[in-house]
């Protein structure tokens, strides 16, 4: 969504807060301190969003699915969490809970990274709270990128 869809809420040149509902989806890279042991996702979930132009402040609360492509088990992902976004740099915290159903492991990540309301690109440490060997993944964490895929509304 442009800047251009804006101009009906706000008149020109007013700083201005908007809220936004958004779907958003993106790509998850689950590291570790070993090359054959890392794991691929995809994210699909919704973001609530809070923010301010021209001045780019954001506060971004979110409900995301971590789905595993790759390697070959299933392993999902529910986390809940937000970051705070100053021109472009983000920080936020999610807790993340991997399950197949059998095992599980929850995490507390915090993120810092570039990003606005429509998207962001993190670097992201895992502490580990609880662990049943889920993910072959010892030490690491993950790097990020999410965007807005479709806004479901906009209010000024």
């Amino acid at each position: 969504m442009g800047q251009e869809s804006y101009k009906n809420l706000v008149p020109e040149g007013e700083p201005y807060r908007l809220s936004s509902l958004s779907i958003v989806g993106g790509y998850v890279l689950n590291t570790s301190d070993s090359i054959d042991r890392v794991n691929h996702f995809l994210e699909i979930g919704i973001s609530r969003s809070l923010y301010s132009e021209p001045v780019l402040t954001n506060l971004n609360y979110h409900f995301i699915n971590e789905l595993k492509i790759y390697p070959d088990d299933f392993i999902i992902g529910p986390k809940i969490g937000g970051y705070f976004a100053f021109t472009i740099f983000t920080a936020g915290l999610d807790l993340l809970l991997y399950t197949n159903f059998k095992n599980s492991s929850l995490r507390l990540v915090p993120s810092i990274g570039v990003g606005t309301h429509r998207f962001k690109l993190s670097i992201n440490p895992h502490v580990v709270l609880s662990d049943s060997d889920l993910l072959n993944v010892e030490k690491g964490g993950s790097f990020s990128f999410t965007i807005s895929i479709f806004p479901l509304k906009t209010n000024k």
